[in-house]
């Protein structure tokens, strides 16, 4: 579970994540991807799935400072092999890289905008939260994103719940469906101010193309050529497409 909190005016972000793992064998450390991100070692536990002892506390984390993509947490004792949930609170850069969690800007008329993006693929999910962040490594995600309550939340799955958040009423918290078991690279978040036209496949997808404000009406040949892209290779392949929903979101800045 990841819950990420944006701040569109520092360009900054917090976050918090459970990671659900085994360890195979006995060990006093863990290593992951990480990069332009600062881990708050005081938030961080490691707690045995079973209850079996008390949550394990890092006393170091060491940052790879060279190729700055990966992340050390280190231990006084030796962890059992066995099931635990990993958490940790962590901070990060909405950065103007056009990879990782990044902002785009543009502008409606005269007024600047700035929207975030996510561009994972193929190793910068690492930019996000930290992970091990390898496409063979899969796991299934549930996102929960709190922004400000004017913005739109866009990502792989439906949205699951929309509240207000307690602690501000300017502010929502979004949570998504859990997504398949997938790679890193494959999750996606987009928070902007969007138009978009939709259509529903033959099977029942819902296709969304999402653009800027103004916009939409441009998008409406590349809503028809997704629609039958989808029912072709649906068709073809003779698989169904494993999410009710697919967005295609314009991105002014984007690099894949």
């Amino acid at each position: 579970a990841i819950h990420l909190r944006p701040n569109i005016a520092t360009f900054t972000f917090s976050g918090s994540q459970t990671i659900a793992l085994t360890a195979t064998s006995a060990s006093s450390s863990i290593r992951l991807h990480s990069r332009d991100i600062a881990i708050d070692i005081e938030t961080v536990t490691l707690t045995p799935k079973d209850g079996s002892s008390s949550a394990f506390k890092p006393c170091a984390i060491t940052y790879d400072r060279d190729g700055g993509s990966f992340v050390e947490l280190r231990f006084k004792a030796e962890y059992p092999a066995g099931e635990y949930a990993l958490f940790m609170n962590f901070t990060g850069e909405l950065n103007d890289k056009m990879a990782g969690f990044y902002r785009s800007s543009y502008t409606v008329g005269t007024t600047p905008k700035t929207m975030l993006c996510t561009q994972f693929e193929a190793i910068d999910a690492r930019r996000a939260f930290p992970c091990w962040d390898e496409p063979a490594r899969k796991a299934v995600f549930a996102l929960t994103v709190t922004v400000d309550k004017h913005l739109d939340v866009v990502a792989n799955t439906p949205v699951a719940r929309r509240v207000v958040d307690s602690t501000d009423a300017e502010k929502q918290v979004v949570e998504f469906l859990e997504t398949p078991k997938m790679s890193t690279y494959l999750l996606a978040l987009v928070i902007g101010e969007f138009e978009f036209v939709q259509a529903v496949t033959k099977t029942g997808v819902l296709v969304r193309v999402m653009s800027v404000q103004g916009k939409a009406e441009k998008c409406r040949f590349a809503l028809g050529v997704a629609v039958r892209a989808l029912e072709f290779l649906e068709d073809f392949f003779g698989v169904a497409f494993p999410l009710p929903k697919m967005d295609m979101i314009a991105v002014p800045d984007f690099a894949a």
